[in-house]
């Protein structure tokens, strides 16, 4: 006898969804890296009292790394179900994803120079207090 498909609700989405974020924050170490650098960066971004549009690349570019760093970790898992023995593609497939993040973490340092290095130059030579 086949069971009836559960009826999936707003709500119930989000909860899959929170299961998701919790699982790649408490299960991978680099997830916890990143967010701790995100974090450091909106508290530098309150001090630098950055613009608006300012704030919109720093957003984007912590996003883009923890999107990334969500994504690479989905796809080792299921690569992990797929196949024990160690492939080629496989290991190729995990390596581009791990690139992906890295693109994503170089994006989001180069951003934060842009946009935080003049002020905090500004502010290590005494000038913005």
């Amino acid at each position: 006898m086949r069971k009836r498909p559960l009826k999936k609700t707003f709500f119930s989405s989000f909860k899959v969804a929170f299961r998701g974020i919790g699982f790649a924050f408490s299960s991978q170490k680099h997830m916890r890296m990143h967010t701790l650098a995100g974090c450091i960066m909106i508290v530098i971004g309150c001090f630098c009292q950055l613009k608006a549009t300012e704030w919109a690349m720093v957003l984007f570019s912590i996003t883009l790394v923890l999107l990334t760093e969500m994504l690479n970790t989905a796809i080792e898992i299921s690569i992990d179900l797929v196949t024990k023995k160690q492939k080629f593609r496989a290991m190729l497939s995990k390596d581009i994803a791990a690139g992906a993040v890295l693109i994503a973490s170089f994006n989001a340092m180069v951003i934060g120079v842009i946009v935080l290095g003049p002020r905090l130059i500004l502010f290590l030579d005494g000038r913005l207090l």
